[in-house]
């Protein structure tokens, strides 16, 4: 499996993903399709609600050269039906957007960060901020935590659970966490661990606070 990073990317860049090995989609793939090109017309079959990630990326990809790929004889992805894979940029950050009241656009600054070196001012009519929702950890702080001689580590950071083999493994909170697949997480863990609890809060309430509940869709 190809590593996936977390922390501090190698161009010095956050990383915002909080994917990590064994991650399904956590929405069912009849919302995330595109109308004019199916999950069912790519496969050539009817397919689950929710696929892991790699079915999703072959549906996507302009050419998969994965066993899933082989197995289902696909030839291209949405990518390439709709020929917009040279208007997809890797490895590119937006540094600045300002709008235009007198031409009504918007001014945008990208950074390449291969070539380390900001790009000519593109303008564009619309503009869509599709940032992540939680792409940032919140981590909260109570008395003895500095003291704990463990790891301690946001699910933000989760990667695989090989780690936790033959440890105990305490899940402090999990309501975003469950809402970006932490519930697949917890399992992950779980399968790899001596021993597992979980600690919710009460969703309830209107403070934050430390629970002692299960949440009861777990």
């Amino acid at each position: 499996m190809k590593e996936i990073k977390y922390g501090i990317d190698q161009f010095g860049e956050p990383v915002h993903g909080s994917m990590y090995k064994g991650l399904w989609s956590n929405s069912p793939k009849e919302v995330n399709e595109f109308p004019d090109y199916t999950f069912e017309e790519h496969y050539k079959k009817p397919i689950p609600s929710f696929p892991p990630r790699e079915v999703l990326y072959d549906y996507l990809k302009v050419r998969s050269l994965t066993m899933t790929a082989f197995l289902f004889n696909l030839q291209s992805g949405r990518w390439t039906k709709g020929d917009f894979r040279h208007l997809i940029h890797f490895n590119h950050v937006v540094r600045q957007v300002t709008y235009n009241d007198n031409t009504d656009d918007f001014s945008v600054v990208v950074k390449s960060l291969v070539e380390d070196k900001d790009l000519p001012v593109q303008k564009f009519d619309y503009l869509i901020v599709a940032t992540g929702h939680f792409s940032v950890p919140s981590v909260p702080s109570f008395p003895g935590i500095q003291e704990f001689p463990g790891r301690v580590m946001h699910s933000h950071d989760f990667r695989n659970a090989y780690q936790f083999q033959g440890q105990t493994i305490l899940i402090a909170g999990i309501r975003e966490f469950k809402a970006r697949g932490g519930a697949r997480c917890e399992i992950a863990i779980m399968n790899g661990t001596r021993e597992s609890a979980i600690f919710s809060g009460n969703n309830h309430l209107n403070e934050p606070r430390i629970g002692m509940s299960v949440d009861e869709n777990l």
